[in-house]
């Protein structure tokens, strides 16, 4: 292992990624919007003091960027060369700086590319004037980590969000028409069964599009690794049952099925077969 290094403080100075050695038509996802799709990361770094996350471990507390013009003229560059139709952004915590964010709109929405994107983003980063010119600029799904309903749990992960917080980002995002994922987390400190009944309740509250549920991993680095020496609080058989209660108690409610069967939307068709995917792989859990 080299030794550490100073970090790049500005970004711009780097080379864009070398997309032509890679075969980008054939790359897509379950809740794309196109199918040439791509992933960028504009962002380094992160000051949130989540235990669970190593964004830091890899990138360190500085939260850094791409300027907004630099982020534009590559996806300028990677539409008009490969025809990318949608961005992928992979950052941590996309909307952090949110002078950036509303420049890079302003961009988008001024005469950049007509491209949709996705990105991720905390639940106190956000309000409704923010996800509507997001939304102008072509964002069309939001990714946000909620973790769990349990303020306990959410003080045990030092998380920093609360769960009417939460409710907000959901509404706002609903209202500036973006879609929404929720990342949930399950075996982690301090949660109960309990835990996940409120969780499931919550998520029947805040109606996001989608569900991602996984069960927690110790990364080497992060507070939880030290603390917890490297082990899970909860065993994978029951970390594994969690996800099973949340994912199946979100996807197969009546009301959901029902809709998504009868829309003519091809992107909920998508998104089913990509669900029932999931579906079936926990079934074989």
């Amino acid at each position: 292992m080299n030794g550490a290094r100073p970090p790049i403080a500005n970004l711009d100075d780097l080379p864009p990624a070398a997309y032509d050695l890679l075969p980008l038509g054939l790359y897509s996802t379950p809740f794309s919007g196109k199918r040439n799709v791509t992933s960028m990361v504009t962002s380094r770094g992160c000051p949130y003091p989540c235990t669970f996350c190593d964004a830091f471990v890899v990138h360190g507390r500085k939260y850094r960027t791409h300027s907004a013009g630099r982020v534009v003229g590559e996806i300028r560059d990677l539409a008009h060369r490969f025809g990318i139709r949608e961005v992928l952004f992979k950052d941590s915590e996309f909307t952090l700086d949110r002078d950036r964010v509303e420049r890079f709109c302003d961009l988008m929405a001024g005469g950049g590319p007509r491209i949709s994107w996705t990105c991720s983003a905390r639940v106190n980063c956000v309000d409704e004037p923010l996800l509507r010119k997001m939304a102008a600029a072509g964002c069309r799904v939001i990714q946000f980590g909620v973790e769990s309903a349990d303020p306990v749990v959410l003080d045990a992960l030092k998380k920093k969000i609360t769960i009417e917080k939460v409710r907000e980002a959901f509404r706002a995002a609903r209202a500036a028409g973006i879609r929404t994922v929720a990342n949930l987390m399950v075996g982690t400190p301090r949660e109960t069964l309990g835990s996940i009944e409120a969780t499931l309740r919550l998520v029947r509250e805040i109606r996001p599009d989608h569900l991602n549920v996984q069960p927690l991993v110790v990364y080497p680095g992060t507070e939880l690794h030290e603390t917890l020496q490297g082990r899970s609080p909860v065993d994978a058989r029951e970390a594994r049952r969690r996800r099973r209660k949340l994912l199946r108690s979100f996807y197969l409610r009546p009301g959901r099925i029902l809709g998504r069967v009868f829309s003519l939307d091809p992107q909920h068709w998508r998104e089913n077969a990509a669900a029932a995917a999931q579906m079936m792989g926990i079934a074989k859990e």
